[in-house]
């Protein structure tokens, strides 16, 4: 499909979004997507389409058959399963905006959404399943996989082995002539580097920028004929257009940066270290994979394709302070710090504040800075863990909608978490 085209396709899917709850989109099964052998040219899923729709249907569910991937090491324990006290939600009321109400599966399914789980208090409460999903099918997390390696992150650098106030110049010299050049590892934490980045859709979209080199590079966004060198190419010519540490902007490269810096700190890969600190100890029941980039590293920013029940195992140590399976994995201290450390006034200057007006990032997660101390993971195209620590909640959502990112939709699904949160703990 050409990029004139594409550019059609979203200008027509924007329109659609207006409405209060766009119709449901069909299942890749339906679609008719990589039917037959070999599928037909306008069937079929490849590296230059799988993250659009409505080829996102189907890529976004076998991710492993469309890149190189890595395996993350669940570890030598057995599998853990969930206790589980299920409730049918189907029915449970959301508000909307307005005088406007709908059940929440209509909800769920309206939006495109391929897998939903919510734990309370430790136990499966509800899960749904679309799309030829399951709740060990991996499926790609798109940018929740930054609040993965954030809390890797985090983890070393309370125990020591990296300093959060370190230059990038000074763990990685051949960034020293790039914009990332003297901000340092916190900066990159809470996305407040002053480097010259647009990664909207529009830019992506976009043949010719510098956001869709990257994702070429990145083997996100691949385009024909053109062979990305790998992220790690890519970052030094990336430049500073501000000063850092005064503003939110967000910035996926950053995070490609972090994935850099643990390298230099441990020695290990990336997925060796999300295995060591994180994955090993979650009991985990299927097989979570990183993407590949075109050097052959795992894609730090979002390259995570993860079983939903495994996601929400990873929710659940976060929520209980990093305990899970009676262990303790890290200090509560890392999830307090994501609470209550952000700076305010970093995120207030930035380009997310309508979002949560009283709301800061840390460690590549949203704080929403409400009552409850509610924070997620969030990924393009709806991906979500959300996380509350107050009532003991965590929400895991995958699905393949039909915008990259709309804000009035995320409003929805988010204000739809709370809703739950707070019906179960009544």
């Amino acid at each position: 499909m050409k990029l004139r085209s594409y550019l059609l396709m979203a200008v027509a899917v924007l329109t659609m979004a207006n409405s209060a709850v766009a119709q449901s989109g069909d299942t890749a099964k339906e679609l008719g997507l990589m039917e037959g052998y070999p599928a037909s040219e306008d069937k079929r899923v490849d590296a230059t389409n799988w993250a659009m729709y409505p080829f996102n249907r189907w890529g976004f569910l076998n991710v492993q058959r469309i890149h190189n991937t890595a395996n993350i090491d669940n570890g030598y324990g057995p599998a853990v399963p969930f206790e589980r006290a299920v409730q049918n939600l189907d029915g449970l009321t959301v508000g909307l905006e307005g005088d406007q109400s709908f059940e929440l599966r209509e909800l769920l399914e309206n939006y495109n959404t391929d897998a939903f789980v919510v734990l309370h208090k430790g136990q499966l409460v509800y899960e749904r399943f679309w799309n030829d999903m399951s709740p060990l099918s991996p499926h790609w997390a798109a940018s929740t996989s930054k609040s993965v390696i954030g809390t890797v992150a985090a983890i070393l650098i309370e125990r020591g082995t990296l300093d959060a106030d370190a230059m990038i110049k000074d763990i990685i010299p051949e960034l020293s002539k790039s914009g990332f050049a003297k901000a340092t590892v916190r900066q990159l934490l809470d996305m407040s580097v002053g480097t010259a980045w647009n990664e909207s859709i529009g830019e992506l979209m976009n043949e010719q920028s510098f956001a869709r080199q990257y994702g070429a590079a990145a083997n996100s966004w691949q385009i024909k004929g053109y062979e990305g060198g790998g992220v790690m190419d890519f970052l030094p010519g990336i430049k500073q257009d501000r000063k850092h540490g005064e503003s939110f902007m967000y910035n996926s490269p950053a995070v490609d940066v972090l994935g850099w810096v643990l390298n230099r700190v441990t020695g290990k890969t990336l997925e060796q270290n999300v295995s060591d600190e994180v994955w090993r100890h979650l009991g985990a029941e299927g097989q979570t994979i990183y993407l590949l980039d075109g050097a052959g590293i795992a894609w730090a920013t979002g390259g995570v394709s993860a079983p939903a029940y495994d996601f929400a195992k990873f929710g659940l140590l976060m929520q209980q302070g990093g305990m899970i399976n009676g262990k303790r994995v890290f200090s509560s201290a890392i999830t307090e710090d994501i609470i209550n450390n952000g700076n305010r006034e970093e995120f207030s200057n930035g380009t997310h504040a309508d979002l949560y007006p009283e709301g800061t990032y840390r460690n590549f997660w949203w704080a929403k800075g409400n009552e409850d101390n509610a924070y997620l993971a969030k990924g393009i195209y709806g991906q979500y863990i959300y996380v509350n620590p107050t009532k003991e909640v965590v929400i895991v959502r995958f699905a393949s909608e039909k915008t990259s990112a709309d804000r009035e939709r995320m409003k929805r699904v988010e204000n739809a978490f709370q809703q739950i949160t707070d019906y179960l703990n009544k």
